[in-house]
């Protein structure tokens, strides 16, 4: 049996803090016995090309020629995940990439037929009620160290139960995530 994956949507931007969460959620799952693989687009190894791939030195970037391709890879992605966790900061909400609400969509129609578990992660002083709309209708949890590290504490150990429950219904071979969440 395969290992459980999460896939962490996230902001470019937001690279540093998506792969400390990352190596946390590995680690403290692992400590616990659970293994899980964390889809991270900032981590080389889950990028969807190198940038040199798309673009030869000297060359127009045309993001149009690989855009279906891409939205296919993430896509594969997210419907091969037990959970779906979306890192919302101040940058993402700037930022509002069209790519982040592609990953909200997408996992927004999987949870609603009960193949992932949708969990919104607020951080760096974004708050709860900025999620995103597809975003808002799921109990988010705050990962923001503003608000002390009790608190930080608190969220962190909310997600760890709720990606450790979603990884066991998967490992259990359970096509549904509807209770996870």
């Amino acid at each position: 049996m395969s290992t459980p994956q999460v896939f962490l949507s996230h902001a470019g931007e937001d690279a540093k803090l998506a792969i400390e969460i990352a190596a946390g959620l590995k680690e403290a799952l692992s400590a616990g016995g659970v293994s899980v693989r964390v889809f991270n687009t900032s981590a080389p190894e889950d990028r969807f090309r190198d940038f040199a791939d798309i673009v030869a030195a000297g060359q127009e970037f045309k993001p149009l020629e690989w855009e279906g391709e891409l939205r296919d890879y993430l896509q594969q992605q997210i419907r091969s995940s037990a959970a779906y966790i979306l890192l919302v900061t101040p940058k993402s909400l700037h930022r509002s990439s069209k790519w982040i609400q592609f990953e909200i969509d997408t996992a927004y129609e999987e949870q609603a037929r009960g193949k992932i578990a949708f969990m919104p992660c607020t951080a760096e002083g974004a708050r709860l009620k900025d999620l995103p709309d597809k975003a808002s209708v799921f109990q988010g949890i705050d990962l923001s160290k503003e608000q002390g590290w009790h608190a930080f504490a608190r969220g962190q150990e909310q997600l760890l139960r709720s990606v450790a429950k979603c990884v066991a219904l998967a490992a259990d071979g359970s096509n549904s995530t509807e209770s996870a969440g």
